[in-house]
């Protein structure tokens, strides 16, 4: 596991610096998603953390991260509530709330249900108001499979309501996914040391559309990949490190031929067609970008973060998150605090972005929990 996390450590320098390339374009690129509200990272200790949770220690918010370590939380249930007002520097009126909850149901596994919402009001770039009510619901199991390592199984039910006005018929899907997680104590510069790996794969499902629209869309299928190293430094004090890697399962968009005065012509000049099956899509999402390799290595998103605990009731955390300007340009820093009392705990997250004016600027969330 020593090996593994510095080789994930090395791959994340060769992505920023490959990251430099541009496309065969030198435009956006963005492959596009139905229910793009499930990227949302909802607790604000992940969020503290560069929204790096995939491997991180097992809390209330496992569920959304990686439901394989859900399984590994010491007491018997929890609930949390975390709630964002979402896009504050563009608009008011539209918020992200997230509900999830666990409960042991023997040593060795633990069933785990989540409620995440984007919904609210609003007149932005629109003549007349939107109102926005998506949400999904989602349960999962998670079980020991040795003393170190667990599995997640997650079912997944997924709507989505975007109209001007009133409410109209809205846009339904099923999704699934798989995690895997792994802890193992080492010693370590003859200190008390967690190394954790985690894997998930995450709303693997149909195409959302109605029989009133034509809308077509895949699901934001995502592969995330993470490790993490907790050290005690002393009987108080404690600091752990973070990486993940996360990719969209879903084709890449590709690039048209035009005419000598620029007008589109229906014919592939780069890339393949993206008018295939899920599957299909998932597998075609890890070679199928026009701009080749390069492009290719731009679709991974990254993130690290760091947390200082003392005395397991007082946490510092901060972190960064980098996506390629070409899919997406979302960089930015974050900053988070927490603070746990007997079996209840807050936390605070705030979103620092790279680049001035951003669409992400004032982003705060809060998370409530008990177990």
């Amino acid at each position: 596991m020593t090996k593994s996390f510095i080789i994930t450590f090395l791959f994340f320098i060769s992505i920023r610096l490959n990251a430099q390339n541009i496309l065969i374009t030198g435009q956006q690129n963005i492959d596009p998603v139905a229910a793009d509200f499930l990227l949302i990272p909802p607790d604000a200790r992940a969020s503290g953390m560069g929204s790096s949770g995939v491997a991180t220690s097992p809390d209330m918010n496992a569920a959304y991260w990686n439901p394989a370590k859900v399984v590994f939380n010491e007491t018997k249930y929890g609930i949390s509530f975390s709630y964002v007002p979402w896009l504050r520097a563009l608009m008011n009126g539209i918020n992200h709330l997230y509900i999830t909850g666990f409960y042991k149901a023997g040593p060795k596994e633990c069933l785990s249900a989540s409620y995440n919402s984007l919904y609210g009001k609003s007149g932005f770039l629109t003549a007349t108001p939107l109102n926005i009510n998506n949400f999904a619901i989602d349960f999962s199991y998670s079980r020991f499979v040795s003393t170190t390592s667990s599995v997640g199984l997650t079912l997944k039910y997924i709507e989505s309501n975007t109209v001007a006005n009133s409410p109209g018929k809205a846009l339904a899907a099923i999704a699934g996914g798989v995690s895997f997680y792994n802890s193992k104590p080492v010693n370590l510069v003859h200190k008390n040391t967690t190394l954790r790996f985690g894997i998930n794969i995450r709303d693997i499902g149909t195409k959302m559309g109605t029989d009133t629209l034509s809308i077509s869309a895949f699901l934001p299928a995502n592969l995330s990949f993470g490790e993490s190293l907790e050290m005690d430094l002393n009987p108080l004090h404690s600091v752990s490190v973070c990486i993940s890697l996360d990719k969209l399962l879903v084709p890449t968009p590709p690039v048209l031929q035009r005419t000598p005065s620029g007008a589109i012509i229906p014919n592939i000049a780069y890339g393949t067609s993206a008018n295939v099956s899920v599957m299909q899509g998932m597998i075609q999402a890890f070679y199928d970008a026009p701009g080749g390799f390069r492009e290719e290595l731009k679709e991974i998103i990254y993130a690290v973060g760091m947390e200082y605990s003392y005395d397991k009731q007082f946490f510092f955390r901060t972190g960064y998150f980098h996506e390629a300007t070409t899919k997406g340009n979302r960089a930015f820093f974050t900053l988070g605090s927490g603070l746990s009392y007997n079996r209840f705990k807050i936390d605070f997250s705030y979103l620092i972005p790279e680049k001035q004016r951003s669409s992400l600027e004032n982003t705060l969330a809060a998370t409530f929990s008990y177990q």
